[in-house]
């Protein structure tokens, strides 16, 4: 489709969330599976400004005299927002998966056209706004990168795959994309709370930090779960050519799903060996314990007036 007429077929999804009875009447293919059939050209742009801009603005920060943008209460509002809208995508995704598993059972699950199944209306409305989203979501980043805090290759890498492919499963409808969708937005909700948690206060950043390591936890066994999801298809469905014959899930989907999964389950692996596992992670966390343990002693001690 000819880049000319992208403003009105965007207008055109915009008019079809504004329709009367959206979300209950929502249906993935009409308007936004065509859209992002024809429009891949949104997440590739939308990556090459993200790393422009994030590499740019780190470039820019880079000077010792240049100060970090104070924006705690922006990074707090931003991750509230996040965590509020992973957890009502969670709330409605979760009962929603766990349901159509027990009545259809595990296999059955995999391989559906996405748009006659979870792609239609409430749970369908909930799965493309977390498509949509991950868009957004690179903001993420620049929050980071304002404030001169570290950039780990894991965390941009993390957001364009994720955005790209995800654009991709809607576009092709893939069978098995629930849940990813699922797990995503369960992880998300604790995590993106985590983080408006250690931004918040004093009070909030205390209550939250225990939950470092299992947020990490849960991180890399989404990663395994998504192995689990590839692998599984491939096993009960695709080595069965009349199964694969009527499995919505492309090889070419397959491979790209499977290197993105195993690929982040090695970056996360070697982030949780990093600083949960090794001598020098734990170093760090006794050294962190023992100026936590100064401040507190010092904030306490009596003040000496002259």
């Amino acid at each position: 489709m000819s880049l000319a007429d992208l403003p009105q077929r965007f207008q055109g999804v915009v008019d079809d969330v504004l329709k009367p009875g959206f979300p209950d009447n929502f249906s993935a293919s009409p308007v936004f599976n065509k859209f992002m059939g024809d429009y891949y050209v949104v997440p590739f742009t939308a990556a090459v400004l993200y790393v422009i801009v994030i590499f740019g603005v780190q470039r820019m920060m880079s000077s010792p005299t240049t100060a970090p943008l104070n924006l705690r209460g922006l990074s707090t509002l931003w991750n509230t927002l996040l965590c509020v809208f992973s957890t009502f995508g969670a709330i409605v995704t979760v009962p929603y998966l766990i349901s159509w598993i027990w009545t259809d059972g595990f296999a059955n699950t995999l391989c559906y056209k996405a748009d006659t199944t979870f792609l239609r209306g409430p749970v369908g409305a909930v799965g493309m706004a977390f498509i949509w989203s991950k868009i957004p979501e690179l903001f993420d980043t620049v929050l980071l990168v304002t404030q001169k805090k570290p950039l780990i290759f894991l965390h941009w890498y993390h957001h364009i795959t994720v955005m790209i492919y995800s654009w991709a499963a809607g576009a092709d409808l893939v069978g098995y994309a629930m849940y990813f969708i699922t797990m995503n937005y369960a992880v998300h909700a604790v995590m993106y709370g985590y983080y408006a948690g250690m931004t918040a206060s004093s009070w909030t950043r205390r209550l939250v930090a225990p939950l470092a390591q299992l947020i990490t936890t849960m991180q890399l066994l989404q990663m395994v779960g998504g192995l689990v999801v590839v692998t599984s298809t491939y096993f009960l469905i695709l080595r069965d050519p009349k199964k694969a014959a009527a499995c919505h899930v492309t090889p070419s989907n397959m491979a790209w799903c499977a290197a993105m999964y195993f690929s982040y389950f090695l970056l996360f692996g070697k982030l949780f060996y990093d600083y949960y596992l090794s001598p020098e992670g734990a170093r760090r966390r006794k050294l962190k314990l023992q100026e936590k343990a100064a401040a507190k002693a010092s904030a306490s001690s009596p003040k000496r007036h002259n």
